[in-house]
């Protein structure tokens, strides 16, 4: 499912320029996975790895999800994509009651997040945390979102 609609957005983008992310490389992963449970005290879920195993991060139609590691944008070296650790470092130390979460992306004026105390993945207003949406899985999410692009 996630492949699927992350090959239809690379063949979307390459038509105005755009170029995904390259994948993640193994040794970025491990440390990511360590990263995670040291800093932010959360196990990584298997889907959002398989996502960064296809491409390292995403930037396309105000929908932002994180990479492994804050780096450029392959098609747009002036821009920085944030990482997933760095991103949840700001957000918990920006936004009061982000620490009930783990963040993967923004929408626009939307955050993509997990929550501690639901066990969901939801979409977010990013001001008052209110929920839009919610899924089961980070697939899900990321999929709903994506599709929103091609459904207007």
């Amino acid at each position: 499912m996630l492949k699927d609609i992350l090959k239809k957005v690379a063949k979307e983008d390459a038509k105005y320029g755009g170029r995904p992310q390259p994948p993640a490389k193994a040794a970025e992963l491990r440390r990511l996975k360590q990263e995670a449970l040291d800093q932010l005290g959360y196990e990584l879920p298997e889907d959002y790895v398989d996502f960064l195993e296809i491409v390292d991060g995403l930037d396309y139609d105000g929908v932002v999800l994180f990479g492994s590691s804050t780096k450029p944008l392959v098609d747009k070296p002036d821009i920085e994509l944030e990482g997933f650790i760095e991103a949840n470092e700001r957000m918990r130390k920006d936004l009061e009651g982000a620490d009930q979460y783990i963040f993967f992306g923004t929408d626009n004026d939307e955050v993509l997040a997990f929550s501690f105390e639901k066990q969901e993945y939801l979409i977010l207003d990013e001001v008052s945390f209110d929920p839009f949406e919610s899924y089961y899985s980070y697939s899900q999410l990321v999929a709903a979102v994506l599709k929103k692009r091609f459904s207007e």
